[in-house]
C-alpha cells in the first residue's frame, strides 16, 4: 500500500542518516540513482571492490536497524 511504502521510505531515510556517510552515499548512489560499481568508485575516490565492502556494510547495518520496524510485507533483505 501507499502508507506502508512511505513508512519504508521515512524508515530508509532514518537510516542512512544513522549509517557513516560514505556508505550512505554508495548506498544512495547504487540504489537510488542506479549507478555501477566503478562509477560509484569514481565518485567515492575508491576501488570497485570498497564499494562492495560498502554496500554490504550499509545494507547490514540498515537491515539491523530498520529491518524489524518495516511495515509487514516488506523485508530490507540482500539482494541475490
Amino acid at each position: 500500500t501507499v502508507a506502508a511504502q512511505r513508512q519504508c521510505a521515512q524508515l530508509l531515510r532514518k537510516g542512512l542518516r544513522a549509517i557513516p556517510k560514505k556508505e550512505a552515499h554508495a548506498f544512495a548512489l547504487r540504489h537510488f540513482e542506479d549507478l555501477s560499481y566503478e562509477q560509484i568508485a569514481d565518485d567515492l575516490g575508491v576501488s570497485g571492490n570498497h564499494v562492495g565492502v560498502l554496500l554490504h556494510r550499509a545494507r547490514a547495518r540498515l537491515r539491523k536497524l530498520v529491518g524489524s520496524q518495516a511495515p509487514p510485507g516488506i523485508s530490507i533483505q540482500q539482494p541475490h
